[in-house]
């Protein structure tokens, strides 16, 4: 076999197996959805279930590290100068 007969044979052997995936990969997405029934959120009544306590679930009050970290920013925050300033050695 020559050099162009074996790119030939690799060129349609890359074809068919392409061709073979796209089929395969189309095949199995109608497989997946054909016993699927349709459904619609409309018109169901809502249901909210509660916690296991029976008690709804409040929010903390007490802050999170967020909460912890804004007030770290906000004590460390110094006015902003009025112009450039010239660094000064210590």
């Amino acid at each position: 076999m020559s050099s162009r007969g074996t790119a030939n044979l690799l060129t349609r052997t890359t074809a068919v197996l392409a061709a073979g995936f796209f089929l395969t990969s189309l095949f199995l997405s109608w497989y997946a959805g054909y016993n699927r029934a349709p459904s619609s959120i409309i018109g169901q009544p809502a249901s909210q279930t509660q916690p296991a306590g029976g008690a709804p679930i409040a929010p903390p009050t007490s802050g999170g590290i967020l909460d912890t970290l804004k007030k770290a920013d906000e004590q460390q925050q110094a006015p902003a100068p009025s112009g450039p300033q010239v660094p000064r050695s210590q």
